[in-house]
């Protein structure tokens, strides 16, 4: 009977331990991907983004029209994952939360946020200009 609560406690054991060591290509909760994408004029100057969590500091990039930056990472069994960018457009910018985790609000494996020459817009689907939401002016 010992025998087998042992066998039990160590299976439990060495599924949790699986559970929290899973890497980035195999989420165990929730894939999730950001865009940040630039639909600035043509003839205008480059769109400066700087992305980062409170762990991972994803750098600076200077994107031309219709480039998207994009980034995948899984969302912790928490609901507490957190990615706020900064773009820089010109004199302008504006810094916001990219992601941020939530609980029981349906499913979204990617966001997009696109920058426009009027502000920052938002989709959960596939950035069709009908479903853009505007969320942000840019600051001066």
């Amino acid at each position: 009977m010992i025998h087998n609560i042992v066998k039990i406690f160590l299976l439990f054991l060495l599924i949790k331990i699986e559970i929290f060591n899973a890497d980035a290509r195999r989420c165990v909760f929730a894939d999730e991907k950001v865009h940040i994408i630039n639909r600035l004029p043509s003839n205008s100057s480059r769109l400066k983004v700087h992305c980062q969590s409170k762990d991972d500091d994803l750098g600076y990039h200077i994107l031309k029209p219709n480039d998207d930056y994009n980034w995948s990472f899984c969302d912790n069994i928490f609901a507490t994952s957190l990615f706020f960018c900064h773009l820089w457009w010109g004199k302008k910018d504006i810094a916001f939360d990219a992601f941020k985790a939530r609980w029981f609000e349906g499913e979204r494996d990617q966001v997009y946020w696109v920058a426009k020459k009027d502000g920052i817009y938002y989709t959960d689907v596939r950035p069709i200009e009908g479903f853009l939401e505007k969320k942000f002016n840019w600051k001066k």
